[in-house]
């Protein structure tokens, strides 16, 4: 097994982070926080609904039809 010193402060920041991410129930808290601010600060509402991320739907945008070019390629 290999190991990596680091100092003692990192670590336990990082246990702490590590420990947080496992929260669900902090991390639901923090998911609504974040869409409140967004709906107040910019009026960006983000809805559970993805039917208009569907295949069929994607494949029918007018916008993306372009004609080909040397980059699509790259």
């Amino acid at each position: 097994m290999e190991t990596i010193t680091i100092p003692k402060k990192e670590y336990e920041l990082l246990k702490e982070a590590n420990a947080l991410l496992q929260d669900a129930d902090f991390l639901r808290k923090l998911n609504r926080l974040a869409e409140l601010l967004l709906a107040e600060k910019w009026g960006i509402v983000l809805s559970e609904d993805t039917s208009d991320l569907t295949e069929a739907s994607m494949n029918n945008i007018a916008d993306w039809k372009t004609e080909r070019s040397v980059w699509d390629g790259v």
